[in-house]
């Protein structure tokens, strides 16, 4: 195989040496890469540009406007040059014999200005034509540089992405796939690959040039956003990791983050009343009046200006998910939740500071795919250990959205929320067994109830109630089981364990003080 590849290589080579070595001129050359570009041959067209820059090192044609460090930025260019360049027109026919009288000779005055024009106008629209063709050459190649991602040769890869990240920054469309497909390299155990990911995604999206903070980290989440709509499952993964990798090296500095404007997120009872029984729309919020408290914040002072951009990242972020920001849709607010509990994963103070916020706006919405999303973000406390007490408001939320739910077939993310609202209740709370036995008795009545007056309420479907119902004894018995192992049975282990080690203690200071003692 490697015989076959070098066998290839030493081809090209040859057309290529024969090609110099006869009188080809540059442009005969350039030509050739144009054609080769135009079958796909893309490997072919480098090298040969590569070998007409060595023969014709002094050639304008083949110069730059500005000088370009990293090679493959210096090639794509180039190539981009070579193809769009216009090609040289005809000359202008003479003008007619027809030019003795007046009125022919006032023509002559006027037609010769057209006539100029014209050729101006057919290069410039040829250059177009060859942008748009240079443009379709270049998208034709994505998905086999894509495949160097998964080369054996770290030095493809690197290629690979560094290639992405400038078609990318070209604004070439069809480049978001190759910057997403990078995303799994984050896994890479190469160092220098999962840098060159790391330091890509942070020159695509937190970079901006916008000086003030405010816009910038306006810019950030926003593009944040939009990339993590159209990532799949195992590419979230992906940028959670990144994430943390950029909160550890201070690109996203949580120890910034006070505590955001909490009083002007909540609302009081009546509002909140008002917000949880508000009219829903289809998928639960769209037409969701916010609290009056709830608005966009007003004009920022200077010394606000000057906080840095981390402070206003996150502020944006909380604002995005409450839908203060102006032309916020809920697939935004969503999308700006998941930030924050990514975020979360590297520190966890982000999430454990605003509780109230996400039990306020996430719990309380209606919409099922944002409380699934609320309580995903609030699993993230479990690693500070905390326990709520079972009067607790996110508690009383969740025991609603369980009870309240189970009868409301509007919402198809029941069985979803079912499963993550339990684990937050056992992973959280402080004596989850008598919460969730509580939910369970009146789980159970409303299905009897739903079940006995089945035949004068025929959009009650048994099966589909039944098949909730199945989900939440059996989700709710699988965390029994696992809270019984894990925090009961570990608890009784640790003391059973202090209580040894105190009566060891206390035995070897009886035998000290009395070691001619009988037992």
């Amino acid at each position: 195989m490697v015989h076959k590849k070098n066998k290839g290589k030493e081809n090209i080579d040859s057309d290529s040496e024969d090609s110099e070595s006869s009188d080809s001129s540059l442009a005969d050359i350039l030509e050739q890469v144009k054609s080769l570009l135009n079958n796909g041959k893309f490997i072919e067209a480098v090298k040969l540009l590569r070998k007409a820059e060595k023969q014709f090192p002094e050639d304008k044609d083949l110069k730059l406007d500005t000088v370009q460090e990293n090679r493959v930025d210096h090639y794509i260019l180039l190539m981009k040059k070579v193809v769009t360049s216009p090609t040289e027109e005809e000359p202008l026919p003479p003008p007619g014999p027809n030019s003795d009288s007046g009125e022919n000779s006032q023509d002559i005055v006027t037609e010769p200005s057209q006539e100029t024009e014209a050729p101006a106008k057919l290069a410039i629209k040829k250059q177009k034509a060859d942008s748009i063709t240079f443009v379709k050459i270049l998208s034709k190649a994505l998905p086999l540089i894509a495949g160097m991602m998964h080369s054996a040769q770290v030095t493809d890869i690197l290629e690979a992405v560094e290639f992405f990240k400038s078609a990318f920054l070209f604004g070439l469309s069809d480049a978001s796939m190759g910057v997403r497909h990078m995303l799994a390299l984050v896994w890479s155990q190469e160092q220098n690959i999962k840098d060159a990911v790391a330091g890509a995604y942070n020159t695509l999206y937190l970079t901006v040039e916008n000086t003030n903070p405010r816009v910038r980290a306006l810019t950030v989440v926003k593009n944040l956003s939009d990339l993590l709509i159209t990532l799949t499952i195992g590419q979230k993964d992906a940028l959670e990791q990144l994430m943390k990798q950029w909160v550890k090296a201070g690109s996203i500095d949580l120890l910034c983050i006070q505590p955001i404007h909490n009083t002007s997120l909540l609302a009081s009872p009546a509002e909140l009343d008002d917000v949880s029984h508000g009219p829903l729309s289809k998928c639960g919020r769209s037409q969701m009046s916010l609290p009056k408290a709830m608005n966009v914040r007003p004009e920022f002072t200077d010394v606000e200006q000057e906080l840095p951009m981390c402070r206003w990242m996150h502020e944006v972020m909380w604002e995005r998910f409450a839908m203060k920001l102006p032309d916020t849709t809920e697939t935004d607010s969503r999308a700006g939740l998941v930030l924050l509990g990514m975020v979360a994963s590297a520190e966890v103070q982000t999430v454990n500071s605003n509780k109230a916020v996400l039990n306020t706006i996430g719990l309380r919405s209606g919409d099922f795919a944002l409380v699934k999303s609320t309580c995903e973000v609030l699993l993230k406390l479990a690693v500070t250990k905390v326990r709520l007490a079972p009067d607790d408001d996110i508690v009383s939320s969740l025991k609603k959205i369980l009870i309240e739910g189970f009868s409301n077939f509007s919402q198809d993310y029941y069985i979803p929320v079912c499963f993550q609202a339990i684990d937050v209740i056992y992973q959280l709370s402080d004596s989850p067994d008598t919460i969730c036995t509580d939910v369970l008795k009146q789980v159970c009545a409303a299905y009897e109830h739903h079940r006995n007056s089945n035949a004068e309420n025929d959009k009650v479907n048994p099966v589909a109630m039944l098949s909730r119902l199945v989900s939440l004894v059996g989700h709710i018995a699988l965390r029994q089981m696992l809270y019984l192992d894990v925090a009961v049975f570990s608890e009784l282990k640790r003391r059973n364990a202090l209580r040894e080690e105190a009566n060891d203690k206390k035995s070897k200071v009886q035998q000290e003080e009395f070691p001619y003692k009988q037992n």
